[in-house]
């Protein structure tokens, strides 16, 4: 199993046990992504017009959740999606923008007001 964990969390255990069952989880920490340097590679190439291979879009799409803090992310869904907004082919347009919503649906509220972003 993986388990992708928000840059709020550093460490975790790798097992749980209960009773006859034991799962040993591959971990993922999005705390070890440089998310200001990510989000700079993205914008350029996108303000190049430049295609974004396939680890670039999943980054972007992540990008949110590798900031601490719940105004953090919400600002970077924000930033995320006006970014997804700039990307040339509208499938990948589509698949970052719908990722977004689904990797950051713990934060999004009426206030982050995603619906209004997308849109325009």
């Amino acid at each position: 199993m993986i388990v992708i964990y928000t840059a709020d969390v550093e460490k975790a255990p790798e097992e749980f046990s209960a009773g006859c069952l034991s799962l040993k989880m591959e971990q993922a920490f999005l705390s070890k992504i440089d998310s200001e340097t990510v989000q700079e590679e993205i914008r350029e190439k996108l303000e190049h017009r430049l295609p974004l291979s396939d680890d670039e879009l999943m980054k972007l799409i992540i990008l949110p959740l590798t900031y601490k803090g719940k105004e953090k992310k919400k600002q970077a869904v924000k930033e995320a999606v006006e970014l997804a907004k700039k990307i040339v082919d509208k499938e990948e347009k589509t698949f970052v923008l719908s990722g977004i919503l689904v990797f950051a649906d713990k934060i999004i509220d009426s206030e982050t007001n995603v619906n209004n972003l997308v849109v325009a």
